[in-house]
């Protein structure tokens, strides 16, 4: 009897041993699992919340824009705000003086300011036609 003792003592301890390697692999394959998901999925998050806000103020002020467009003097509100916020640079290639021409209403710079300003916008330059439209009253 001692010695089926000591027969089934390797054996059981075997299995315990075999026991253990099988649940450890299993969690490592689980933590493995889930780290991989975690790594992939939290940067690709972040970069879409950065995208979302980011569009998202892009969408508010091409709206808003869009939505002045309509109103009367829409033309020198445009040129206005292209004078204000354009680099000098791209007011240079507008003429040598567009503020002036500017103040003195030319009609040529006023539209020439305003495409700029439509451009930082994202919105179509705007015909002769549709600038006539909104002329202020």
């Amino acid at each position: 009897m001692i010695k089926l003792y000591a027969d089934s003592t390797p054996r059981r301890t075997r299995q315990i041993v075999a026991d253990v390697g099988a649940s450890h692999r299993m969690t490592v394959d689980q933590v493995s699992s889930v780290a991989g998901v975690v790594v992939s999925v939290v940067p690709i998050l972040a970069v879409l919340a950065v995208w979302a806000v980011v569009r998202s103020r892009f969408v508010r002020r091409a709206t808003a824009a869009q939505q002045w467009l309509a109103q009367p003097g829409a033309l020198e509100l445009f040129a206005l705000r292209a004078l204000t916020r354009q680099s000098l640079r791209r007011l240079h290639r507008v003429g040598p003086d567009p503020a002036g021409r500017f103040r003195s209403g030319d009609r040529a710079t006023l539209r020439a300011l305003a495409d700029l300003e439509l451009d930082r916008c994202a919105l179509a330059p705007r015909s002769d036609e549709e600038w006539l439209t909104a002329l202020p009253a």
